[in-house]
């Protein structure tokens, strides 16, 4: 299997299992999943499918959960979900949901998550 071809598997597995989480109400556990999908694809398409991916779970969480679950997140974590959060806007998924949790994790961590989503062409390519 090529390098490729186990980060597309690894993209669609981490959707399937963000979804059966959700579906369960473990919202916390479904966004970790998502954001750590193997990232780096040269395919455009497989980059979109992990962010729709991660805007799925997103668009299931209530608004007042949103700082506790950023809270329950790593630096990491919420630097690879703001750039989840750029790609997903690219294509136009829920971009009012996408703008607010954008805004809270300015909030939390300041201008340095934006540039550095900016920078890391693994995700957005």
């Amino acid at each position: 299997m090529s390098d490729e071809a186990d980060i597309k598997a690894g993209v669609e597995s981490a959707g399937q299992e963000s979804q059966q989480l959700c579906s369960q109400g473990n919202f916390l556990k479904a966004l970790q999943v998502a954001v750590a999908a193997p990232s780096g694809s040269k395919e455009a398409a497989v980059r979109d499918q992990a962010a729709t991916a991660v805007a799925a779970v997103i668009g299931n969480i209530k608004d007042a959960d949103v700082a506790k679950i950023l809270g329950d997140l790593t630096e990491q974590q919420r630097d690879a979900l703001m750039k989840y959060i750029y790609r997903a806007m690219s294509l136009n998924q829920n971009c009012t949901k996408l703008l607010q949790w954008h805004e809270k994790l300015y909030e939390k961590d300041g201008a340095g998550i934006i540039m550095r989503s900016l920078v890391d062409r693994k995700i957005n390519g």
